[in-house]
């Protein structure tokens, strides 16, 4: 009898699976089935609250989705969730009812989670940084006078 290092793994497939939420047709399915070979190139990382499973995908080379949110923009909602906190806290300690605080809260999260996803979705990874340096740039350069350019032929003259 062969020693095989995998023997107990094959033994409690079932167990791996449950622990690692397994669903068919995963992307861990093929490194499961088959520990000996290589793993997968996408890693997938699976945390649990209570009964839900929130998957991050994160490839090589990728920024982190999260539910349609890239990059910067979860960073953005985290900010929008604490700030919303704050506020309710603030209000909530000057003596506003719990009814005034949530109907002050509760549009406000629903704007600002509508206006994260919507320039997540239109700008992407990188465009909304891109779009707000764009905006930095002068359309036109004005001289109004000479010497700018005198000064450029003359350094090129110079070489």
């Amino acid at each position: 009898m062969s020693f095989n290092p995998f023997h107990k793994l094959r033994d409690n497939i079932e167990a791996i699976r449950i622990a690692l939420a397994y669903q068919p047709g995963d992307v861990l399915s093929a490194f499961i089935k088959a520990p000996w070979r290589s793993a997968p190139k996408v890693t997938k990382k699976e945390h649990t609250m209570n009964n839900s499973i929130y998957t991050i995908n994160k490839s090589i080379n990728k920024s982190i989705e999260f539910h349609g949110l890239r990059a910067q923009y979860i960073w953005y909602f985290a900010g929008l969730v604490l700030a919303l906190m704050i506020l309710f806290a603030v209000l909530y300690i000057i003596g506003a009812g719990t009814i005034i605080c949530v109907a002050v809260c509760g549009p406000a999260a629903l704007f600002g989670a509508m206006k994260i996803f919507a320039l997540s979705r239109r700008y992407g990874e990188h465009g909304l940084m891109k779009a707000m340096a764009r905006k930095r740039v002068p359309r036109v350069l004005k001289s109004y006078g000479r010497r700018f350019f005198q000064q450029l032929t003359h350094k090129k003259n110079l070489l």
